[in-house]
Protein backbone atom coordinates (compact mmCIF):
# COMPACT_ATOMS: atom_id res chain seq x y z
CA UNK A 1 0.00 0.00 0.00
CA UNK A 2 1.98 3.20 -1.37
CA UNK A 3 0.11 6.32 -0.54
CA UNK A 4 -3.05 7.91 -1.70
CA UNK A 5 -5.63 4.84 -1.37
CA UNK A 6 -8.72 4.89 0.98
CA UNK A 7 -10.23 1.59 2.13
CA UNK A 8 -14.27 2.46 3.06
CA UNK A 9 -16.94 1.11 3.74
CA UNK A 10 -16.02 -2.95 4.34
CA UNK A 11 -16.00 -4.75 7.34
CA UNK A 12 -12.16 -5.14 7.45
CA UNK A 13 -10.27 -2.56 5.71
CA UNK A 14 -7.18 -4.62 5.65
CA UNK A 15 -6.88 -8.06 6.99
CA UNK A 16 -2.89 -9.20 7.28
CA UNK A 17 -2.78 -12.78 8.54
CA UNK A 18 -1.38 -16.34 8.78
CA UNK A 19 2.60 -15.38 8.47
CA UNK A 20 1.89 -13.06 5.85
CA UNK A 21 3.26 -8.85 5.78
CA UNK A 22 1.92 -5.68 3.82
CA UNK A 23 4.08 -2.69 3.37
CA UNK A 24 1.71 0.48 4.38
CA UNK A 25 3.71 4.12 2.88
CA UNK A 26 2.60 7.08 2.16
CA UNK A 27 -0.85 8.87 2.61
CA UNK A 28 -3.64 6.15 3.01
CA UNK A 29 -7.50 6.77 4.80
CA UNK A 30 -9.15 3.92 6.52
CA UNK A 31 -13.03 4.93 7.51
CA UNK A 32 -16.30 3.81 7.60
CA UNK A 33 -15.33 0.49 7.93
CA UNK A 34 -17.98 -2.00 10.41
CA UNK A 35 -15.06 -3.50 12.36
CA UNK A 36 -11.61 -2.55 11.79
CA UNK A 37 -9.29 -0.34 9.94
CA UNK A 38 -6.68 -2.52 10.05
CA UNK A 39 -6.50 -5.95 10.96
CA UNK A 40 -3.12 -7.89 12.18
CA UNK A 41 -3.08 -11.54 12.99
CA UNK A 42 -1.39 -14.91 13.52
CA UNK A 43 2.28 -14.05 13.31
CA UNK A 44 2.00 -11.36 10.71
CA UNK A 45 3.62 -8.05 10.14
CA UNK A 46 3.43 -4.34 8.53
CA UNK A 47 6.45 -3.34 6.33
CA UNK A 48 8.20 -0.22 6.82
CA UNK A 49 4.90 1.26 8.25
CA UNK A 50 5.50 5.37 7.11
CA UNK A 51 3.82 8.14 6.49
CA UNK A 52 0.46 9.02 8.02
CA UNK A 53 -2.24 7.06 8.10
CA UNK A 54 -5.50 8.35 8.78
CA UNK A 55 -8.49 6.43 10.72
CA UNK A 56 -11.79 7.49 11.02
CA UNK A 57 -15.13 6.15 11.91
CA UNK A 58 -14.49 2.83 12.08
CA UNK A 59 -17.47 0.79 13.94
CA UNK A 60 -15.01 -1.82 15.83
CA UNK A 61 -11.63 -0.33 16.05
CA UNK A 62 -9.05 1.73 14.38
CA UNK A 63 -5.97 -1.15 14.40
CA UNK A 64 -6.42 -4.89 15.59
CA UNK A 65 -3.06 -6.48 16.17
CA UNK A 66 -3.36 -10.50 17.28
CA UNK A 67 -0.94 -13.23 17.93
CA UNK A 68 1.78 -11.55 16.66
CA UNK A 69 5.32 -9.50 16.94
CA UNK A 70 8.04 -6.93 16.42
CA UNK A 71 5.15 -4.39 14.98
CA UNK A 72 6.01 -0.92 14.66
CA UNK A 73 3.18 1.92 13.85
CA UNK A 74 4.23 5.54 13.61
CA UNK A 75 2.33 8.28 13.31
CA UNK A 76 -1.54 7.01 13.05
CA UNK A 77 -4.36 9.56 12.95
CA UNK A 78 -7.24 8.01 14.83
CA UNK A 79 -10.35 9.52 15.15
CA UNK A 80 -14.44 8.94 15.83
CA UNK A 81 -13.80 4.87 16.14
CA UNK A 82 -15.66 3.64 19.03
CA UNK A 83 -11.72 1.49 20.04
CA UNK A 84 -8.24 2.71 18.72
CA UNK A 85 -5.72 0.13 18.86
CA UNK A 86 -6.39 -2.91 20.44
CA UNK A 87 -3.17 -5.85 21.00
CA UNK A 88 -4.08 -9.18 22.05
CA UNK A 89 -1.46 -11.43 22.93
CA UNK A 90 0.91 -10.16 21.12
CA UNK A 91 4.32 -8.97 21.71
CA UNK A 92 6.68 -6.05 21.19
CA UNK A 93 4.64 -3.42 19.76
CA UNK A 94 5.83 -0.01 19.00
CA UNK A 95 3.45 2.67 18.49
CA UNK A 96 5.54 6.03 17.56
CA UNK A 97 4.18 9.59 17.05
CA UNK A 98 0.76 10.25 16.23
CA UNK A 99 -2.67 10.69 17.94
CA UNK A 100 -5.81 9.46 19.35
CA UNK A 101 -9.06 11.26 19.80
CA UNK A 102 -12.51 10.88 20.21
CA UNK A 103 -12.63 7.83 20.84
CA UNK A 104 -15.98 6.05 22.59
CA UNK A 105 -13.88 3.08 24.29
CA UNK A 106 -9.95 2.40 24.82
CA UNK A 107 -7.60 4.83 22.84
CA UNK A 108 -5.17 2.12 23.73
CA UNK A 109 -5.94 -1.66 25.35
CA UNK A 110 -3.36 -4.29 26.11
CA UNK A 111 -4.46 -7.78 26.31
CA UNK A 112 -1.50 -10.27 27.45
CA UNK A 113 0.89 -7.95 25.16
CA UNK A 114 3.29 -5.99 25.44
CA UNK A 115 3.65 -2.62 23.92
CA UNK A 116 5.89 0.56 24.12
CA UNK A 117 4.18 4.23 23.20
CA UNK A 118 6.18 6.93 22.20
CA UNK A 119 5.89 10.71 21.36
CA UNK A 120 1.87 10.10 21.53
CA UNK A 121 -1.03 11.98 22.03
CA UNK A 122 -4.06 10.68 23.53
CA UNK A 123 -6.99 13.52 24.16
CA UNK A 124 -11.27 13.12 24.62
CA UNK A 125 -11.57 9.80 25.60
CA UNK A 126 -15.41 9.04 26.21
CA UNK A 127 -16.86 5.85 28.63
CA UNK A 128 -13.51 3.99 29.50
CA UNK A 129 -10.18 4.90 30.23
CA UNK A 130 -8.02 6.32 27.66
CA UNK A 131 -4.55 3.99 28.19
CA UNK A 132 -5.64 0.34 29.41
CA UNK A 133 -2.67 -2.64 30.29
CA UNK A 134 -4.54 -5.84 31.19
CA UNK A 135 -4.20 -9.93 32.17
CA UNK A 136 -0.01 -9.73 32.44
CA UNK A 137 0.60 -7.37 29.93
CA UNK A 138 3.36 -4.90 30.06
CA UNK A 139 3.97 -1.20 28.44
CA UNK A 140 6.33 1.44 28.39
CA UNK A 141 5.33 5.19 27.47
CA UNK A 142 7.47 7.80 26.90
CA UNK A 143 6.98 11.69 25.94
CA UNK A 144 2.72 10.61 26.17
CA UNK A 145 0.19 13.17 26.65
CA UNK A 146 -2.72 11.75 27.87
CA UNK A 147 -5.46 14.71 28.59
CA UNK A 148 -9.12 15.21 28.90
CA UNK A 149 -10.46 12.43 28.82
CA UNK A 150 -14.36 11.46 30.79
CA UNK A 151 -12.42 7.82 32.67
CA UNK A 152 -8.73 6.75 33.92
CA UNK A 153 -6.19 8.46 31.86
CA UNK A 154 -4.03 5.01 32.26
CA UNK A 155 -5.56 2.06 34.12
CA UNK A 156 -3.36 -0.76 34.63
CA UNK A 157 -4.69 -4.31 36.18
CA UNK A 158 -4.57 -7.58 36.70
CA UNK A 159 -0.80 -8.34 37.22
CA UNK A 160 0.28 -6.20 34.64
CA UNK A 161 2.85 -3.54 34.60
CA UNK A 162 3.68 -0.32 33.10
CA UNK A 163 6.70 2.28 33.19
CA UNK A 164 6.37 5.62 32.18
CA UNK A 165 8.15 8.67 32.07
CA UNK A 166 8.63 12.46 30.79
CA UNK A 167 4.78 12.16 30.30
CA UNK A 168 2.01 14.40 31.13
CA UNK A 169 -1.69 13.30 32.54
CA UNK A 170 -3.56 15.75 33.04
CA UNK A 171 -7.13 16.78 32.94
CA UNK A 172 -8.72 13.15 33.21
CA UNK A 173 -11.00 11.48 35.77
CA UNK A 174 -8.48 9.78 37.60
CA UNK A 175 -4.88 10.05 36.54
CA UNK A 176 -3.59 6.74 36.60
CA UNK A 177 -4.92 3.68 38.56
CA UNK A 178 -2.96 0.92 39.72
CA UNK A 179 -4.84 -2.54 40.93
CA UNK A 180 -5.21 -5.91 40.93
CA UNK A 181 -1.22 -7.14 41.65
CA UNK A 182 -0.20 -4.35 39.29
CA UNK A 183 3.10 -2.46 39.33
CA UNK A 184 3.91 0.99 38.06
CA UNK A 185 6.92 3.02 37.61
CA UNK A 186 6.64 6.95 37.04
CA UNK A 187 9.51 8.87 36.36
CA UNK A 188 10.10 12.84 35.11
CA UNK A 189 6.18 12.97 34.72
CA UNK A 190 3.33 14.80 35.97
CA UNK A 191 -0.21 14.02 36.98
CA UNK A 192 -2.47 17.13 37.15
CA UNK A 193 -5.71 19.14 37.07
CA UNK A 194 -7.36 15.19 37.15
CA UNK A 195 -11.41 15.43 38.51
CA UNK A 196 -10.74 12.85 40.90
CA UNK A 197 -7.57 11.66 42.41
CA UNK A 198 -4.05 12.04 40.88
CA UNK A 199 -2.94 8.39 41.69
CA UNK A 200 -4.70 5.09 42.84
CA UNK A 201 -2.98 2.38 43.98
CA UNK A 202 -4.86 -1.03 45.31
CA UNK A 203 -5.56 -4.66 45.85
CA UNK A 204 -1.56 -5.36 46.60
CA UNK A 205 -0.27 -3.39 44.04
CA UNK A 206 2.95 -1.53 43.88
CA UNK A 207 4.55 2.13 42.99
CA UNK A 208 7.50 3.56 42.21
CA UNK A 209 7.57 7.50 41.46
CA UNK A 210 10.53 9.67 40.87
CA UNK A 211 11.04 13.34 40.55
CA UNK A 212 7.34 13.60 39.62
CA UNK A 213 4.53 16.15 40.16
CA UNK A 214 1.29 15.08 41.42
CA UNK A 215 -0.31 18.33 41.90
CA UNK A 216 -4.14 20.33 41.34
CA UNK A 217 -5.83 17.58 41.18
CA UNK A 218 -9.46 17.58 42.91
CA UNK A 219 -9.54 15.08 45.29
CA UNK A 220 -6.02 13.27 46.94
CA UNK A 221 -2.53 13.45 45.39
CA UNK A 222 -1.74 9.59 46.10
CA UNK A 223 -4.06 7.12 47.26
CA UNK A 224 -2.31 3.52 48.51
CA UNK A 225 -5.03 0.83 49.69
CA UNK A 226 -5.91 -2.70 50.43
CA UNK A 227 -2.11 -3.82 50.83
CA UNK A 228 -0.28 -1.82 48.30
CA UNK A 229 3.04 -0.24 48.49
CA UNK A 230 4.25 3.35 47.29
CA UNK A 231 7.34 4.78 47.13
CA UNK A 232 8.23 8.35 46.38
CA UNK A 233 11.76 9.83 45.96
CA UNK A 234 12.54 13.39 45.18
CA UNK A 235 8.81 14.74 44.11
CA UNK A 236 5.98 17.37 44.45
CA UNK A 237 2.56 16.59 45.55
CA UNK A 238 0.86 19.76 46.00
CA UNK A 239 -2.33 21.65 45.71
CA UNK A 240 -4.63 18.97 45.73
CA UNK A 241 -7.72 18.94 46.72
CA UNK A 242 -8.09 16.55 49.68
CA UNK A 243 -4.88 14.33 50.87
CA UNK A 244 -1.52 14.96 49.35
CA UNK A 245 -0.78 11.07 50.28
CA UNK A 246 -3.19 8.99 52.00
CA UNK A 247 -2.52 5.10 53.11
CA UNK A 248 -5.40 3.02 54.23
CA UNK A 249 -6.40 -0.70 54.80
CA UNK A 250 -2.46 -2.53 55.65
CA UNK A 251 -0.59 -0.23 52.85
CA UNK A 252 2.76 1.19 53.03
CA UNK A 253 4.52 4.59 51.65
CA UNK A 254 8.00 4.97 51.98
CA UNK A 255 9.11 8.89 51.69
CA UNK A 256 12.96 9.88 50.39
Amino acid sequence: IYGGNEFSFNKNGVTVYHNSSVPINGNNQFSNNTDSGVSLSRSSSFENWSGVQTFENNSNRAIGIYGSSAVRIENPNIVNSTKGISLGSSSSIEIVGGSISNISGNAIYLNGSTADLNDLKISNVLNNSAVKASFSSSIYMDNVTIENNSKDGINIEYSSSASIQNSFIKANDDGIEVHRGSSVSLKDSEISQNQDDGITLYENSNMKIETSIVSNNGDDGLVASNNSNLEIYRSTISNNGGNGLKARHFSRIVIE
